[in-house]
């Protein structure tokens, strides 16, 4: 359950984060693309970064059911 103290909010966290770069957002976002030779390898769609999103957010409430939230 103390596991669920740290998850939970990091899991969050990082949902947010994608939906802020799914929204437009910048700030991080080259440094989660992979480069090669100054172009990135990935060109990741708004609603593939939402799917992450969603999977974070479902994740956090797996960790928070299973401690009894």
């Amino acid at each position: 359950m103390s596991g669920a103290y740290f998850s939970v909010p990091t899991l969050c966290m990082l949902a947010l984060v994608h939906v802020y770069w799914a929204c437009g957002g910048r700030l991080g976002k080259r440094a989660a693309i992979p480069e090669q030779d100054g172009v990135p390898l990935l060109k990741p769609s708004a609603v593939g970064t939402l799917a992450v999103a969603a999977a974070l957010l479902g994740g956090a409430c797996v960790v928070a059911a299973r401690a009894g939230w």
